[in-house]
């Protein structure tokens, strides 16, 4: 008796298996990215200083923070302290970031959005260096340390900044936590 040839059959098999996984793939693969583009289209004043409290509140507890946008200075990006979030155009911040990564409009590492610890706090002696610059990240809809275990520097600004005083925080400062004395 004389076998017939499995080299088809087995053809077959492969790719009716690869037609559904390929199918998937095309399917499910755009929906990490058509979330954050979502995410980016719909982000607010209120999204931003509501997460750069959250940066505070994690990292740098009874401190206040400013937020920085980036902004195009003769070529190149930089960030701009915003001095009154009520009268930013976050929209025009938000065009320019987009032409950054689209369209190679003021090139360099700077951050799109970021916040910074403020200096004159009462606690700014115990805030890490580490946390001191927080970035934004579109991954993860919120402010990261510009330090970090897998990304050992992400930039804050190439070009020198406005520092950060209290005056122009976009977050609620708790002040320092009261222990109460006690009697020995």
């Amino acid at each position: 008796m004389v076998e017939a040839p499995r080299r088809p059959l087995l053809k077959g098999c492969l790719v009716a298996a690869a037609f559904p996984i390929a199918i998937a793939l095309v399917l499910l693969g755009p929906v990490d990215w058509w979330k954050r583009y979502s995410s980016w289209r719909n982000l607010t004043k209120a999204d931003l200083a509501a997460e750069a409290q959250n940066y505070v509140d994690e990292y740098a507890l009874g401190n206040s923070a400013c937020l920085y946008a980036v902004v195009c200075k003769d070529g190149k990006a930089g960030l701009d302290r915003i001095e009154a979030i009520e009268d930013w155009d976050i929209d025009a911040a938000k065009r320019l970031a987009w032409n950054r990564r689209f369209s190679g409009n003021c090139p360099g590492r700077t951050a799109n959005f970021a916040v910074r610890i403020a200096a004159d706090d009462p606690l700014d002696e115990i805030t890490n260096d580490r946390v001191r610059y927080g970035v934004w990240s579109f991954s993860n809809d919120r402010f990261v340390p510009s330090w970090g275990r897998f990304a050992p520097f992400r930039a804050f600004s190439e070009l020198p900044t406005e520092s950060c005083i209290s005056q122009y925080s976009v977050t609620r400062s708790p002040g320092r936590r009261q222990v109460a004395p006690t009697d020995s």
